[in-house]
């Protein structure tokens, strides 16, 4: 095979056997595989924690929302405009990985963003365990 190199064969086995490819062939050390964090499985589908997003604040043109309306996001898109779902998924999507993500001073399990229209809309996630 390629990318094996083994030394020379002896003519006779050092540990008298007579063959020396079964037992005096040099060993490679084992790789160590890496070992991935095991996520839960239900019935074969990986189980997504629950994020909360809350509207904080609501001047929206096409009044979509309101002020306090709230939202659960486990593995399906919530009901909400797409400029604003893309701007907050990458925050969703690693809460509910389990990220800790940077608020203020130190980090915590929630997030705090604005619409991408001017800000007109504030929208709070928070993980729910």
């Amino acid at each position: 095979r390629r990318g094996r190199r083994f030394p020379p064969a002896a003519p006779f086995c050092l540990r008298s056997c007579r063959t020396c490819l079964s037992c005096c062939r040099p060993r490679r050390p084992r790789r160590r595989r890496r070992q991935h964090r095991r996520r839960q499985r239900y019935r074969g589908r990986l189980i997504m924690k629950k994020v909360l997003l809350t509207i904080v604040k609501s001047k929206c043109r096409s009044g979509y929302f309101k002020a306090g309306q709230q939202f659960a996001v486990e593995d399906v898109c919530p009901p909400i405009c797409t400029e604003l779902w893309n701007c907050i998924y990458p925050y969703v999507f690693a809460l509910q990985n389990g990220a800790r993500l940077d608020h203020g001073d130190g980090t915590a399990l929630c997030f705090e963003a604005k619409c991408p229209d001017e800000g007109r809309v504030e929208i709070r996630g928070e993980l729910l365990e």
